[in-house]
């Protein structure tokens, strides 16, 4: 399923409006390029865990971010620099994380949940990354976290099929 998933975003991002969730307010005109596997293992060392398998193949086989739910997914630190970034920090993924983790909002941040998509105003959209089925949680605006029984291949399915009815809506997919 991953694969099938993979492709149906693929076929998606081409299209501005359809990047991310927020695409026909604010389109997200930037592609970024895949990243290396000498990339993820360099973010997995930053993090110290691994990444998810889907986010892997999310990042080495669509781009380092600026797709999907809300504003998009948060970039990985990259050689070039080509990465989509936190709009108010200017942090790629393991940045964003550690600094979650040291500042602690108002309770300790939880180990291994990785801020992955902005929503605006404050408030991110995560994943448990540290054991399947990778569970979202809301990290809303006032700081309080959410925690969902949605797993994140399912969250990335929802996004893509809003996205595909948007497109055929528009007339940019069939």
């Amino acid at each position: 399923m991953p694969t099938e998933l993979i492709q149906r975003i693929n076929a998606i991002i081409p299209f501005p409006l359809l990047r991310t969730e927020y695409g026909d307010h604010h389109a997200q005109p930037d592609l970024y390029s895949p990243v290396s596997p000498e990339i993820i293992a360099a973010a997995e060392g930053d993090l110290r865990f691994r990444l998810p398998p889907l986010l892997v193949q999310c990042y080495t086989e669509i781009g380092n971010g600026g797709f999907g739910p809300g504003h998009g997914l948060i970039g990985l630190e990259s050689e070039d620099g080509d990465a989509f970034r936190h709009d108010l920090t200017d942090a790629c993924l393991a940045e964003l994380y550690t600094a979650y983790r040291e500042e602690a909002l108002r309770r300790p941040w939880p180990k291994g949940l990785l801020p992955l998509f902005l929503k605006g105003d404050g408030a991110m959209d995560c994943i448990q990354a540290t054991k399947p089925p990778y569970l979202v949680a809301h990290l809303k605006d006032d700081a309080t976290l959410d925690r969902t029984t949605e797993p994140f291949e399912a969250y990335l399915q929802t996004w893509a099929e809003a996205m595909e009815t948007r497109g055929r809506d528009l007339g940019l997919l069939r």
